[in-house]
């Protein structure tokens, strides 16, 4: 078995032969799980960590700790603290040392007030202004997509966003600034939008086609409920079959 300053290496590995060595392997997977991948943060856990990573039996909670003081124990015993002496120096040269430290100190100061400073602020800004990109599950981000769409009040069957055809149009500009917006990739944007346009298109074909179907219907059936569809055609007949084409638009207008 080896001993802790042994395995004071990195990652889930050395982990894994830590737990090995207390006989506690069960929870390499919520150590790495809950963070706990590495010597040097194992060497933080107390009470509370072990509650988090799901230690609850007693006797391994104590291994764990015991085996923790260790791991600090060694850290101790290879950062040795510095010692030094103080010795009485010539006569003169404190006086050396002053003037020297007066004239560096005066030197560094204005050298560093006189540097410019603008490529550091504007790093800095940059970091603070650099976020990582979200990845959302599919299906999440096209719902996403779809209330902030009807949000905006953007159809995306409609130009320029869809051709009369029904192809794409110019969805590149609304994709980039969704993206952007809710902090994710572009690629996955753009290609939930394009699902979404399609969709939108195909029903709309459908909802058309069901019009038409329906206004086609519900003229016969007029028609002939008043006995117009079988009717010799006679100058009355014409009248009243106009006064029905002019009531049925009427009712297709109203649906």
């Amino acid at each position: 078995m080896s001993s802790d300053l042994g395995m004071m290496d990195n990652g889930p590995t050395i982990v894994y032969e830590w737990l090995k060595t207390l006989q506690l392997c069960q929870y390499v997977e919520s150590f790495v799980d809950n963070g706990y991948d590495d010597l040097e943060v194992c060497k933080q856990i107390g009470d509370p960590d072990l509650d988090a990573i799901g230690v609850f039996t007693p006797h391994h909670r104590e291994k764990v700790l015991r085996a923790v003081e260790r791991l600090r124990d060694e850290d101790k015993k290879l950062a040795p603290g510095l010692y030094f002496t103080l010795e009485t120096l010539p006569h003169g040269t404190c006086l050396q040392i002053s003037d020297c430290k007066q004239k560096c100190t005066k030197s560094w100061v204005n050298s560093t007030w006189d540097r410019p400073r603008i490529g550091l602020s504007n790093d800095i800004k940059a970091l603070e202004n650099h976020k990582e990109p979200v990845v959302y599950p599919k299906l999440k981000l096209k719902i996403m997509i779809r209330d902030k769409l009807v949000k905006d009040g953007i159809d995306l069957s409609k130009m320029p966003y869809s051709y009369k055809d029904g192809s794409l149009g110019n969805i590149e500009d609304l994709a980039q600034e969704y993206s952007e917006y809710y902090n994710t990739s572009y690629s996955e944007v753009c290609d939930r939008m394009e699902e979404l346009r399609k969709r939108r298109v195909t029903q709309e074909a459908e909802t058309g086609k069901a019009e038409s179907t329906t206004s086609l219907q519900l003229r016969l059936e007029i028609q002939e409920s008043l006995g117009l569809s079988s009717a010799v055609s006679t100058p009355e007949v014409e009248r009243r079959y106009v006064c029905v084409v002019a009531f049925s638009a009427f009712l297709i207008q109203s649906l």
